[in-house]
C-alpha cells in the first residue's frame, strides 16, 4: 500500500491523520486513494488502529467491515522466580510456576504462544506455535533466565532480584520474574514466547482471545536468627494485539483494458462494477412549428459481488466506456427525433459473469419525453417555433451524476461515472439552424478489494 508523507523542517514523516477543506470547512477523509493512467490505490488510511489485551482472561474480537486480513502478535505470560528459604536448620527451595498459555484462534487457523518456564536451573523460555497463518513475521521462543533475573520476552525485559521482605518488580508483556536474595542460588522465570502473523478473515468473524496470567512468585517469611522474608518475583501478563491490515483498494476509472496478477496469499477479491452511462439525444427541430429537446441518456448499472481467484493468476479488467451523444450540427436535428445516443459500455471481469454491469440506454425518444429522469428547466418539453430549449438532464448512476442538458449552440454535459449524458437543446423550427448534441456518457468503474 503507498504511504503518504509530509517534510517538516527537513524531514519526512509519514502522515498519520489526514484533513481536507470542504466548502470552507476542515474534515478528515474516511479514505484516499491516488489514480495514474486510470488506476487508483488507496493510501489512507494506512491501517486501522490496533486492539490490544494486556490483562489476563478470555476475550472475543469481531473482524470490521471490509477487513480481510489481520496482523496479530500475542505473547506467553512470564514464569515466575524461584525462592529459598531456612527452616530447622537447613535451606529449602519452591520452584516457580509457569506462565500462562496465549492463544488466538478460530476454525481454521491459531497462533499459540506458551509461558515461560518458572524459575529453576533448567528453566526456559515459553515457544510458539503458527498455524493456518497467510505469513508469519516472528516465531520467537521466550528468553531464559540470567541467573537470578528473569528472562525477557520479545516485547519486555525480566526482572531482577528483590530484597529481604522485598518482593521483585513485576515486568511487562510476558517477561520473567526476578528471584529472592538470599540462600543458595535462586533463578529468575523465563520469558513467554512471542509469535506474529498475518492470517486471512471475513468481516463479522469472532476471533477467541486468552490471555496467558503471568505466574505469581510465592511470598516466604522465615526465622532465620531473625525474622526474614523471601518473596519471589511474578511473571508479567501475556499480551495480544490485532491490527486490521487495510484493504488493498485498486479502482479502474478510464474505459479500456486492464491486466491485474493476482498477490500472493489472495483468495478472494471483492468487486463493484458500474458500467458506462449511454449518450444524451441530440435537440430536434421541424418546418411546422415544432422543435424538441434530446432526451437525457441513460444510468449504468451497478453490481457488487465477491469473486474466488488463484495467487498468480491474471484477471482481465474491462471498463466500459461512455456511449456518445448524438451529433450536433446545422442539419443535426430533424423532425421526429435528433439522432439518438449511443448506450454504454458493459463493465465486467473476464471470466467472472457475477462482475458484468451494463451499460446505460442511450438517450432516444421522440420530444425528449422517452429517457428523460431529470429535471427539465423550463418545465417544458418542445420549442415554440421562436426560441431554443434545454435539453434534458442525463440519468443519474448510483455512483456519479447525470450530465447537464445543453443550451444554445452548447452540447449536453458528460456524465459522471456511469450516469447519461445530457440532452441536447432545440434551437428553432427550421432543421437547419444549429441544434445542440448530446452528452456523452460517463465512463464506467470498477473497484477491487482485498
Amino acid at each position: 500500500m503507498p504511504k503518504l508523507y509530509v517534510k517538516e523542517s527537513g524531514v519526512w514523516k509519514q502522515v498519520q491523520r489526514l484533513w481536507t477543506k470542504t466548502g470552507g470547512v476542515w474534515k478528515s477523509p474516511a479514505a484516499a486513494l491516488i489514480t495514474q493512467s486510470g488506476t487508483g490505490k488507496q493510501f489512507y488510511p494506512d491501517t486501522v488502529g490496533p486492539t490490544t489485551y494486556n490483562a489476563a482472561g478470555a476475550y472475543t474480537y469481531t473482524v470490521p467491515a471490509t477487513v480481510t486480513s489481520l496482523s496479530i502478535s500475542a505473547t506467553g505470560g512470564g514464569g515466575a522466580g524461584q525462592v529459598s528459604y531456612f527452616d530447622g536448620g537447613s535451606w529449602y527451595q519452591q520452584n516457580g510456576a509457569a506462565g500462562g498459555t496465549t492463544t488466538v484462534s478460530r476454525a481454521g487457523w491459531s497462533l499459540t504462544a506458551n509461558g515461560g518456564g518458572g524459575g529453576v536451573s533448567s528453566g526456559t523460555g515459553g515457544t510458539v506455535s503458527i498455524s493456518g497463518a497467510s505469513s508469519t513475521t516472528l516465531n520467537s521462543t521466550g528468553g531464559s533466565k540470567s541467573g537470578g533475573t528473569g528472562g525477557s520476552s520479545y516485547y519486555g525485559s525480566g526482572s531482577s532480584q528483590g530484597g529481604d521482605f522485598s518482593k521483585p518488580a513485576t515486568p511487562t508483556f510476558g517477561a520473567g520474574g526476578g528471584f529472592q536474595y538470599d540462600g543458595p542460588q535462586n533463578y529468575g522465570g523465563s520469558g513467554g514466547g512471542t509469535g506474529i502473523a498475518v492470517f486471512a478473515v471475513t468481516p463479522g468473524q469472532t476471533i477467541n482471545v486468552t490471555v496467558g496470567a503471568g505466574a505469581t512468585g510465592a511470598n516466604i517469611d522465615y526465622t532465620k536468627g531473625s525474622n526474614h522474608g523471601s518473596y519471589a518475583g511474578n511473571g508479567g501478563s501475556g499480551f495480544v494485539s490485532i491490527t486490521p491490515i487495510n484493504p488493498n483498494v485498486n479502482t479502474y476509472s478510464s474505459a479500456g483494458t486492464y491486466s491485474l496478477t493476482v498477490p500472493a496469499g489472495v483468495v478472494s477479491m471483492s468487486v463493484s462494477s458500474t458500467g458506462g452511462g449511454g449518450g444524451g439525444q441530440t435537440g430536434w427541430g421541424n418546418y411546422s412549428g415544432a422543435g424538441g429537446a434530446g432526451a437525457g441518456g441513460g444510468a449504468a448499472s451497478t453490481v457488487t459481488t465477491t469473486i474466488s481467484v488463484t495467487p498468480g493468476n491474471v484477471l482481465s479488467i474491462v471498463v466500459g466506456a461512455g456511449g456518445a451523444g448524438g451529433a450536433g450540427g446545422f442539419s443535426g436535428g430533424t423532425s421526429p427525433n435528433g439522432p439518438a445516443g449511443l448506450a454504454g459500455g458493459a463493465s465486467y471481469i473476464s471470466g467472472f459473469g457475477a462482475t458484468n454491469a451494463s451499460g446505460g440506454a442511450g438517450g432516444s425518444k421522440e420530444y425528449g419525453t422517452g429517457n428523460y429522469p431529470g429535471a427539465y428547466p423550463n418545465g417544458n418539453w418542445a420549442g415554440d417555433g421562436g426560441s431554443w430549449w434545454y435539453g434534458y438532464v442525463g440519468a443519474n448512476s448510483s455512483i456519479g451524476a447525470g450530465g447537464a442538458g445543453g443550451v444554445q449552440y452548447v452540447n449536453g454535459a458528460t456524465g459522471g461515472p456511469g450516469a447519461g449524458g445530457g440532452g441536447g437543446a432545440a434551437s428553432n423550427y427550421n432543421p437547419n439552424d444549429y441544434q445542440t448534441g448530446g452528452g456523452n456518457g460517463g465512463a464506467g468503474l470498477i473497484v477491487l478489494t482485498w
